[in-house]
């Protein structure tokens, strides 16, 4: 194959790889009748009892709503004012969002670099700037309704395009009807220029058959195996400042992530029996909660669910509950005690983190999976681990300066990495000739260790007899650590004597800053889940970056030394690095081979070799590479700056040339119109504009690329993700 025609294979597919998914969907992959079933299913299990629709006419707030804000009431009242009854007064709030709101194409590609929901879906924002996402358009919708008192809701699902989206349903003359202000608005927010387009009736009241051709409902998913529920209402409820009692009525089956986040005031609240689970960040930041009623029938709690609820003191979870997702309770700082139920299997990483007056925790034999760091900080003062958890992984206990005994099942085989790390009170600990691996540091800092009980021969008294503790045979009772009169005293950790790699202290497993620690924490070996969000390994990124990091990672173009720390500063030699595995990736050559085939040559044409141009400053092969083939340069007198750090326009620089290298022509991209490309430097505006065009790089808000802030890990590794 000669390398021109590798360059327009390469540049095809590249050209696939970056063009909005909406784009390549194939209509074939849309099956309307079974898409029909499932929105009818969905559409007639609406409830119709009194008590449903009265919770539909409770006020939905998003963001910075305290309330009913006066202006959205009274712009209901004076929107409907000439309508005679309900279905004219559903009728003038749609016309009215479809004519004067507009799609903000802007604020769509921000949100999926960088997921905000105050920013994204606020009411008072949409009314104000007049655009927003489907989001928006549907929380103006509905709150519109409300204010006049039809029942309304919020609902979520996918588009035939392939894009998620959102609408309303509402309850006019006894019956549920489908409304769609974003499909009927013509209007559009572009590069900061408004736009006025054609507005329809189509989607107002619309049949079901005609819906279900291009909009399918979210419910009725199985997870699992798991059916999530005959009815999944999220609540958005989000920033209700002002509420401090609330009852969930039966017709809620699911509460949707951030439904009561930052709700500061809500202190008790009261859960329908029918509500199997609570999703992710839903009571966050609900700082004056102190009773829940606890539904009967709840299965999963999600992540973060309760963080930052520093009212709670007591929880007794129901016999129902299997899952408790990552940092569910993480700084719940008042708890004291938890009594988890026999029907309990998992706990996420961090559940428990930083809960500082946990004394008390009864955890039942049927877990068979704990996350790490579960406990970190914990105010414990005795454990029984249960018999169903083999492993106890790393930072379990970090920190629990309080605990004084743990009990160790003979069923455990590990102990992790930094697991009891500067437990003060933990004087002795027995541990089963089970064990057959304790992790580094597993015991650093205790300084109160006298001894580890154990049986003669084991991993245990081999682990003693390394670090220098005291070993007890727990059956004859003898000290067996050695026969010297050494005093039994851990090692300091700065103490380099006898040893010529230093003790260095583990990271905190809270810490991001920027040093250069060089242990990692290394990744659970037996988290298979293929959830990003539940993979240890990717806890320092963001939600929003965890699947494109997860899919960068498997398709092997994510360096091992930056997966981890997502949302530090990714340097110039980490992002060249990447760029060159990209290459390998996308020729399926080892570095070598690229040499071989494709560097050399070029080398060979100028009469030089790799010595000839090496930087000063590295050897490193693929900085080399990344150079030779225009990709980057260097940053003067010889010199590359590896540990330098790059900003955006550097990376859109880099990003556009590696395209351009697969024969992709990034000169024709139109002006991106960025309200601050005036900044960013000459060299870097072709760059910008066409990894913006191809959305290989978008926007940091307000219209802004932000050409000379930093670029993080995380972020490089979603660009690279999405071109290929």
């Amino acid at each position: 194959m000669s390398k021109k025609f590798l360059s327009l294979a390469l540049a095809f597919f590249m050209l696939l790889a970056i063009l909005p998914p909406t784009i390549i969907v194939s209509a074939q992959d849309w099956d309307y009748d079974e898409i029909l079933e499932n929105n009818l299913k969905v559409f007639n299990s609406n409830p119709t009892d009194a008590a449903s629709l009265d919770f539909y006419t409770f006020p939905l707030r998003l963001s910075n709503i305290t309330g009913y804000e006066k202006e959205v009431a009274d712009l209901a009242s004076l929107v409907t004012a000439n309508a005679k009854n309900n279905y004219e007064k559903a009728k003038a709030i749609n016309d009215w969002v479809a004519k004067n709101i507009y799609y903000d194409y802007d604020k769509l590609e921000y949100i999926k670099e960088e997921y905000d929901p105050e920013y994204s879906y606020s009411i008072l924002t949409t009314l104000e700037t007049k655009r927003n996402v489907c989001a928006g358009y549907t929380n103006v919708t509905v709150a519109m309704l409300r204010c006049v008192g039809i029942p309304a809701k919020y609902i979520s699902g996918t588009a035939k395009s392939g894009g998620r989206h959102a609408w309303t349903e509402a309850y006019v003359d006894g019956r549920w009807m489908i409304i769609d202000t974003t499909w009927n608005s013509g209007n559009k927010y572009e590069k900061g220029i408004y736009k006025k387009g054609i507005n329809r009736d189509k989607y107002f009241d619309i049949s079901m058959e005609e819906f279900s051709r291009d909009h399918k409902y979210d419910d009725y998913i199985d997870t699992a195996g798991v059916n999530i529920g005959s009815r999944d209402i999220v609540l958005y409820l989000y920033d209700l400042k002002s509420l401090k009692r609330m009852t969930v009525p039966d017709c809620v089956t699911f509460i949707g992530d951030f439904a009561f986040y930052q709700c500061r005031s809500l202190a008790n609240i009261t859960i329908s029996d029918n509500v199997t689970s609570i999703g992710n960040k839903a009571f966050n930041e609900c700082e004056a909660l102190t009773n829940i009623k606890w539904p009967k029938s709840l299965v999963s709690i999600g992540i973060g669910t309760f963080t930052g609820c520093t009212s709670l003191t007591e929880i007794t979870m129901p016999d129902s509950l299997v899952s408790i997702g990552p940092y569910a309770f993480d700084g719940c700082t008042s708890l004291t005690k938890i009594k988890m139920p026999d029907s309990l299997v998992s706990i996420g990483n961090g559940a428990f983190t930083g809960c500082t007056s946990l004394t008390e925790i009864t955890m039942p034999d049927s877990l068979v999976s704990i996350g790490n760091a579960a406990f970190d900080q914990c105010g414990l003062t005795s454990i029984n681990w249960p018999s169903g958890v083999d492993s106890i992984g790393d930072y379990m206990f970090w920190k629990c300066e309080n605990l004084e005994s743990v009990t160790i099942p003979n069923t455990v085989v590990s102990i992790g990495y930094a697991a009891f790390y500067q437990c003060e009170s933990l004087k002795s600990i027995t541990i089963p000739d089970s064990v057959t691996s304790i992790g580094d540091y597993a015991f650093l800092k205790c300084g109160n260790l006298a001894a580890i009980y154990g049986k003669k021969g084991s991993y245990a008294e081999k682990y003693a007899k390394d670090n220098k503790i005291k070993f007890i045979d727990s059956l004859a009772g003898d000290d067996s650590v050695d026969d010297d009169d050494d005093p039994i005293i851990p090692d300091d950790p700065k103490d380099d004597d006898d040893d010529d790699d230093p003790i260095i202290e583990p990271d905190d497993p809270k810490d991001d800053d920027d040093d250069d620690d060089p242990i990692i924490e290394p990744d659970d070996p037996k988290d298979d889940d293929d959830d990003p969000l539940l993979d240890p390994s990717l806890a320092t990124a963001d939600e929003w970056a965890r699947e494109s990091i997860r899919s960068a990672i498997d398709k092997g173009i994510v360096p091992k030394e930056i997966q981890g720390d997502y949302t530090k500063i990714i340097t110039r030699a980490e992002f060249c690095r990447m760029t060159v595995m990209f290459v390998e990736y996308w020729l399926e050559m080892t570095v070598e081979e690229i040499f071989v085939e494709f560097v050399d040559d070029i080398l060979k044409e100028f009469g030089v070799t790799r010595e000839d141009v090496m930087f000063t400053d590295t050897n490193d092969q693929y900085i080399l590479i990344a150079y030779i083939l225009g990709i980057t340069n260097g940053t003067g007198d010889g010199k590359f700056t590896p540990n330098g750090m790059i900003d955006r326009q550097q990376a859109a620089t880099m990003l556009a040339r590696l395209c351009e290298l697969f024969g992709v022509d990034i000169s024709d991209a139109p002006d991106s119109g960025f309200a601050d490309l005036q900044t960013a430097d000459a060299w870097a505006i072709e760059g910008i504009n066409f990894c913006y065009e191809y959305w290989i790089m978008l926007g940091t808000g307000d219209n802004k690329f932000s050409p000379k802030e930093t670029y993080t890990r995380q972020q490089s590794i979603m660009t690279f993700d999405r071109i290929g």
